[in-house]
């Protein structure tokens, strides 16, 4: 958090139109890395807690396997 504010106070160079381009680019795209993480963490949670039946052999023996 104190990194994000330092970084949107104190490291942006908005002097030109040109470097305010690149300078919030970067800033969204260093935004979206923690924010893609979050997202993979609770996909990740969801799938390994979800049970499935397991695959019996004798059903895919019975199915041609």
């Amino acid at each position: 958090m104190r990194y994000l504010l330092w970084r949107s106070l104190s490291t942006l160079n908005l002097s030109t139109w040109l470097n305010g381009v690149f300078s919030l680019g970067l800033f969204f795209l260093e935004l979206t890395i923690p924010v893609v993480g979050i997202i993979q963490l609770i996909l990740l949670l969801q799938v390994r807690g979800s049970r499935s039946d397991p695959i019996v052999v004798a059903d895919l023996k019975s199915i041609g396997f």
